[in-house]
């Protein structure tokens, strides 16, 4: 079942539901969980038992997973593996992003980074480097919390395990941006994104430049201080294969804008082959694991 499960989810939240925008916004709604967090950050036990409430749901699924016979569960779990990818296409903020720079809206694109957290508002502007990374870091950690991490923790634990995940992002959001009085559990998320991040670094290997970037892997596989991002970014840029000519045409210095437009493509390239050896990988391991 989780290998159909994988299957089917994929195929129709990559091609099916963004040509129906209504059918994705119901499937993804999530007021029911701030209406929910609203109640707890007002009350007097709410920063001791907002989260735990959340989680009474994620106990519910796996309880229910086990009662309902087959295809009642099969369906059950592709509806809330469905609801816990990720609210936007993954698969389109690098091709937005370059989008946005061939047409000179740089400066909108520094903003949106800047408004993410993935730039110092103290940082140079003119710096290709600091954009670049940005930008990067960016489309990598939009890969693992919406598609990567979803998909690995359902692998594991079932649709319990996918649930989960999602409701601790949305969680962790609200008690940071809603001003709330519910304590954010970031370090409890970096340690659940842990080893999704290490297992799409390693399909960067697999999709790209494997000998170098299978090394700077080795190197940060156990760094625990190093978020998800700047780690997927370091590995991204290790197997990021280019034609040799790239630094010699164009100046990081003297054209930024070009330096990262040129660089992007080859990272377009490279998560489009990544997505599928780490769904082809996850889809592989659960059937495996079925059959002993």
């Amino acid at each position: 079942m989780p290998f159909l499960s994988v299957l089917c989810t994929y195929l129709l939240s990559r091609y099916c539901l963004p040509r129906y925008p209504a059918m994705s916004a119901c499937l993804k709604n999530d007021r029911w969980v701030e209406s929910l967090l609203d109640k707890f950050s007002l009350s007097h036990f709410g920063r001791l038992y907002g989260f735990f409430v959340l989680q009474i749901t994620v106990v519910f699924v796996f309880i229910l997973m086990w009662l309902l016979p087959f295809w009642l569960s099969f369906f059950l779990g592709v509806l809330v593996l469905l609801y816990s990818l990720g609210r936007d296409a993954w698969y389109l903020h690098a091709a937005n992003t370059l989008s946005q720079l061939e047409n000179g809206k740089a400066e909108a694109v520094w903003l949106m980074l800047e408004s993410t957290g993935n730039i110092d508002e103290s940082s140079d502007p003119s710096g290709a480097d600091t954009l670049w990374c940005a930008i990067r870091k960016q489309v990598t950690y939009s890969y693992l919390e919406s598609l990567f991490a979803v998909f690995f923790w359902f692998c594991v634990l079932g649709p319990a395990g996918a649930l989960f995940f999602r409701l601790l992002l949305i969680y962790n959001c609200y008690a940071k941006e809603a001003d709330a009085y519910l304590p954010a559990y970031t370090r409890l998320q970096t340690i659940v994104e842990w080893l999704p991040a290490r297992y799409m670094a390693l399909c960067f290997c697999l999709a790209g430049n494997f000998s170098p970037c299978f090394k700077v892997w080795c190197q940060l596989l156990l760094d625990m201080r190093m978020d998800s991002g700047e780690f997927l970014g370091r590995c991204l840029d290790a197997a990021l294969v280019l034609d040799n000519d790239v630094d010699d045409n164009i100046s990081a210095q003297q054209v930024p804008v070009a330096y990262v437009l040129r660089r992007s493509v080859a990272l377009q390239e490279l998560l489009a082959h990544t997505e599928i050896i780490g769904l082809v990988g996850l889809a592989l391991s659960v059937l495996w694991m079925g059959l002993l």
